[in-house]
């Protein structure tokens, strides 16, 4: 599990959906929670909070699509098995860790010390508060 250390810009809730901005020193980042404002009594403008994501839950890209959920960082580490690859990424005081198939790597031709972006959809961030 990837834990980052942010600050809660903003939240928005419709019935019981919330979406909540997260400023963290990786940049913007959206989680969805299903829960409304209500329910979320402790979540305030300005409160730090931990968000998760598992290593199964990010996209690989070699070039930045979109400026919100996006991770800028150095492949620091390739972990190969039979089926499956482990990626560590530096993204300045963090290492993230990404599992993918060896086919999604195999296109991509990614190597040591390469530049790359990883997306997390905000339906797979997770708070820790």
């Amino acid at each position: 599990m990837n834990k980052v250390l942010a600050t809660i810009e903003e939240i928005k809730s419709k019935d019981s959906i919330s979406i909540i901005k997260l400023k963290s020193e990786l940049g913007i980042f959206y989680t969805a929670i299903l829960e409304s404002l209500d329910s979320l009594t402790t979540l305030k403008k300005g409160k730090k909070v931990f968000f998760l994501f598992k290593e199964t839950d990010a996209f690989l890209l070699k070039e930045k699509l979109l400026k919100i959920n996006t991770i800028k960082g150095k492949i620091k580490n390739i972990q190969e098995g039979e089926l499956f690859i482990r990626l560590i990424l530096q993204a300045k005081d963090y290492e993230i860790s990404m599992l993918f198939t060896k086919i999604e790597l195999d296109m991509l031709k990614i190597n040591l010390n390469d530049a790359i972006y990883v997306f997390v959809k905000p339906t797979q961030i997770m708070l820790e508060y």
